[in-house]
This record gives structure tokens, sequence and C-alpha cells, in this order.
């Protein structure tokens, strides 16, 4: 697969420390969704392995924002615009034009 080949994404498993820093921060932000009040989109694939599309779901559920849309894509992983099929980035991108 043409992310798991980047050499510029880490590969190995986190440190326990930074993975715990990693968990105190996500439960931080998950107690304070309510305060977010800009206008937003969320794109999301609900395949994703990596982020979970529940938390986007979260997020625009409980924003305060009065302009925000969420995009969750069936099938699609994490990458939407790279290491999906070409059919999948141009509908992607289709939304977003």
């Amino acid at each position: 697969m043409q992310i798991r080949g980047n050499k510029l994404i880490y590969q190995e498993k986190p440190r326990i420390k930074t993975a715990l820093e990693l968990l105190r921060t996500s439960m931080a932000l998950q107690h304070s969704l309510c305060q977010v009040t800009f206008p937003f989109f969320v794109l999301h694939g609900e395949a994703d392995t990596v982020t979970d599309p529940q938390v986007s779901k979260a997020l625009y559920n409980e924003a305060s924002s009065d302009d925000k849309t969420i995009k969750l894509y069936p099938g699609m992983w994490h990458g939407l615009t790279a290491g999906e099929t070409d059919q999948n980035i141009d509908i992607v991108f289709g939304f977003l034009a």
C-alpha cells in the first residue's frame, strides 16, 4: 500500500509515555467539543482504522457551531486523497469542488 511504504511515516509502536499523553489529550479534547463555535466541515472514511469515525461524529454532534458539515465515506480509509482508488479520490475532490 502506498501509505504504509512512506518512509516519512513512523512505523513502530509508540512509547508508553507517548501513548499515555495521546490518550490524556484525546480525553481532554473530547470533554471540550461543545466549545467549538467556528465553522467547520469534517470528511472521514468510515473504514478508517487510524482515527475512529465516531470521534468525528461526536465533534459534529457536540460542537456549538451553527455552520458545520460532516461527510462520511463508506468503505474508505484514513487517507481520503491518497491511498484510495482513483474513483474514491475523485468522489472526495468532487465534494470539495
